[in-house]
């Protein structure tokens, strides 16, 4: 179980959230990658979510050259401090990519 501040996810719950990002939302988790770990588009060649907690979410990063563990908490996104409920994941993913797109949009 991943557990932050009394609060939980069940493995099950990790995996179901983590397998449903790999497999319906890998443009989601490059725009992490992007904006979130300063890596530019062309260094992306594969991102998989591997973890979430109440505090940030834990990603795979393929760049053709190496694959690195990249942590983003969710208090350096700006989408929130941290989940106090299971409920929130979704919400708060979702806010993480409205910020993202912000974020890369404004460097252009």
């Amino acid at each position: 179980m991943s557990m932050h501040n009394g609060f939980e996810f069940t493995r099950q719950e990790v995996s179901d959230i983590t397998d449903h990002m790999n497999d319906d939302h890998a443009d989601a988790l490059a725009l992490y990658a992007r904006a979130f770990c300063k890596l530019s588009e062309s260094e992306i060649l594969a991102v998989k979510m591997t973890g979430i907690d109440a505090a940030g979410i834990d990603l795979s990063v393929d760049t053709g050259v190496q694959i690195s563990s990249r942590r983003i908490a969710f208090a350096d996104t700006g989408a929130t401090d941290q989940l106090n409920a299971r409920q929130e994941a979704r919400a708060v993913l979702v806010e993480m990519v409205r910020i993202a797109r912000s974020k890369l949009e404004s460097l252009t």
